[in-house]
C-alpha cells in the first residue's frame, strides 16, 4: 500500500490500531475534455464530504433495513471511515454550497428503470454517473476505461489494474 500511495502522490499514515488513513492533495474541479475541448465539471466534493458519511441513511438508502444497517455501522466506523472534501486551501466547503451543487446535479439527473441485460455506455467526463438507493438484490457490472495511457512500471510493464468491478447486494 505504501508503494501504491507513493506512486500516486497520496499521503498515508498508520493509526495506532493498525488502521490506514490516505489523503491526497487538491484535485481539479474542472477538466478539459480531451475530444470536445469543453470545460467540464469533474468533481465529487458534494459526494465525498463528511456530511454524507457511511453511517447516514443518505449513503446506504432510505429502506428500513438500510437505515438499520447504517445505525449498526456507526459505532465501528464513525471516527475512522469517511471521505472529506475541502477547498484546495484546506478551508471547509459550506453546506449551502454543497446543497447548491447537489440541486444542480438533481436538476440534470436522468432516471430510468434497468431491465435485465441492459447496457449503458457513457463518457464519464461528460455525464456524471451515479446511483440511487435501491432495494436488494441487484447485480451491476461496471467497466471503467482510462482515457489516458497507464503509467509504466520501472520494469517496463504496464501496471495492471482490475477494470471490472461487481457490486452485488
Amino acid at each position: 500500500m505504501e508503494r501504491i500511495a507513493k506512486q500516486n502522490g497520496w499521503y498515508m499514515t498508520w493509526a495506532k490500531d493498525g488502521g490506514l488513513e490516505i489523503t491526497h492533495g487538491p484535485s481539479p474541479v474542472v477538466l478539459t475534455h480531451r475530444v470536445t475541448g469543453e470545460s467540464v465539471w469533474f468533481n465529487q466534493a458534494h459526494l465525498l464530504h463528511k456530511s454524507v458519511a457511511p453511517w447516514t441513511s443518505a449513503w446506504l438508502g432510505p429502506a428500513p433495513s438500510q437505515r438499520l444497517k447504517a445505525r449498526m455501522l456507526q459505532p465501528f466506523i464513525k471516527n475512522r471511515f469517511f471521505y472529506h472534501s475541502t477547498h484546495a486551501d484546506g478551508s471547509g466547503i459550506s453546506l449551502s454550497d454543497l446543497a447548491c451543487i447537489r440541486r444542480a446535479v438533481a436538476d440534470e439527473m436522468m432516471l430510468f428503470d434497468w431491465q435485465r441485460g441492459d447496457v449503458l455506455l457513457i463518457d464519464n467526463k461528460l455525464v456524471a454517473h451515479g446511483r440511487q438507493p435501491y432495494v436488494p438484490p441487484r447485480t451491476i457490472f461496471a467497466a471503467l476505461f482510462a482515457d489516458t495511457p497507464r503509467k509504466k512500471r520501472a520494469s517496463g510493464l504496464t501496471e495492471r489494474v482490475p477494470a471490472v468491478n461487481s457490486n452485488s447486494n
